[in-house]
């Protein structure tokens, strides 16, 4: 048997071997979502009757589903953190634009200064207790507000950007200033068009962190009919039960735990692949010059 006969088998077997890891990975990544998707779709009784570790689950109802959709509470709180992560991320994306924009120039007078404030609070933060009594002084709790201004920027995304605008060329700022543009108008016809990727991956970063947030809700919103779906989520996980806002009845199930879970899941799922082309891009061109 020849050396090229055995180098090639060698070969073949490595890549073999490296698709079974792969597939493996794969498996066990996936496997908790679509057991929860599984669970979710799950008879009730059939839960009773053989518990939640299963591969198949056996009858199948959407009824779980559509008590998640038929609740008020539920509903409420699906548009509150719709409404949260849509003007949330906008504003995430207009600041940190228009702050990045002008730390990227050279020119800018105490450019130094400002990003050494800015890696500044990177690294340290007022705490929570402060953040509080700002916000209640500012007589933002209890509304939208409370949970999209404290984090309006985020320091770290601000500084890819700024990374992202000094990696242009500089002749697209050159040619636009001779053409008499200003430079907001050199910012909105030059440099957002061409801007796509950075702004769709930490459109994407700001977003997701938005959608998943509730920490910040227990804290500065005490009215229930305002809930974010992550902390009605957190409820129903803890506690057990979903309950209606009405308190005309309490709905008790695995099934329904996880219907809930799949609802806060899927939307962004959902969005990722759509945005995933600009992805890779937008976050290593961001990334390379410090």
């Amino acid at each position: 048997m020849s050396t090229r006969t055995i180098l090639g088998r060698s070969d073949r077997a490595f890549d073999v071997s490296i698709y079974v890891v792969l597939v493996m990975v794969a498996v066990v990544g996936l496997y908790p979502f679509l057991h929860v998707l599984l669970v979710s779709v799950t008879a009730p009784e059939t839960l009773i009757r053989r518990g939640t570790g299963f591969i198949w689950p056996g009858k199948m109802t959407l009824e779980a589903y559509r008590e998640v959709f038929g609740s008020e509470a539920i509903r409420r709180a699906l548009l509150m953190s719709i409404a949260r992560t849509v003007v949330g991320t906008a504003v995430n994306l207009t600041l940190t634009t228009l702050t990045a924009f002008p730390l990227s120039r050279e020119a800018l007078p105490g450019r130094n200064v400002f990003l050494t404030l800015i890696v500044f609070t990177m690294l340290f933060s007022g705490g929570i207790i402060p953040t509080y009594l700002l916000v209640a002084r500012l007589k933002l709790v209890d509304t939208i507000w409370a949970l999209i201004l404290p984090t309006a920027i985020s320091p770290y995304y601000l500084i890819i950007m700024k990374n992202y605008f000094e990696g242009l060329p500089e002749e697209l700022y050159e040619a636009a200033s001779m053409e008499g543009a200003s430079e907001l108008q050199i910012l909105t016809r030059v440099i957002l068009p061409l801007s796509r990727p950075i702004l769709a991956t930490l459109g994407l970063f700001y977003a997701v962190y938005h959608w998943n947030a509730f920490f910040d809700a227990m804290i500065f919103i005490n009215d229930r009919s305002k809930y974010p779906l992550q902390v009605l989520l957190r409820e129903i996980v803890v506690q057990g039960n979903v309950q209606d806002m009405m308190g005309d009845r309490v709905i008790f199930g695995q099934n329904m735990k996880m219907a809930v879970i799949a609802v806060t899941t899927i939307p962004i799922l959902v969005i990722y692949p759509l945005i995933q082309r600009h992805f890779a891009k937008g976050i290593t061109l961001g990334a390379i010059k410090g």
